[in-house]
């Protein structure tokens, strides 16, 4: 692999893992607790509130769907789109299309709160 090359796990739903590289993104501030390092930056591209499901854009370009209720924050979770976050695991489902799953704000500051 390159020098300087990140590689992010995933997983395709079968316990197979593979590593994809992770291009880099601004940086995200993030509390001194959180175990970000292990995490990929995404940007939410679509949210259904209503619904509870959405779509991310891994750093990569990829598309992921997501889940609410696979979330840290579960049904509290709400997000905007073009919103930074970060996702735990991206699985490669049968179809061979992506889900995410754990995916979180980078601070637990709740959208519409001011900072």
């Amino acid at each position: 692999r390159a020098r300087g090359v990140r590689l992010a796990k995933t997983t395709n739903g079968h316990g197979s893992v593979r590593q994809a590289p992770v291009a880099a993104l601004p940086a995200v501030v993030l509390p001194a607790e959180s175990p970000a390092e292990d995490m990929l930056p995404a940007t939410i591209s679509s949210f259904n509130g209503d619904r509870g499901w959405g779509f991310v854009t891994l750093a990569d370009g990829e598309d992921a769907f997501f889940i609410r209720d696979d979330c840290p924050a579960g049904r509290a979770f709400q997000a905007v789109k073009g919103q930074q976050v970060l996702v735990e695991t991206v699985e490669v489902r049968e179809d061979g299309k992506l889900r995410a799953k754990g995916v979180r704000h980078p601070t637990n500051i709740p959208v519409g709160t001011a900072t």
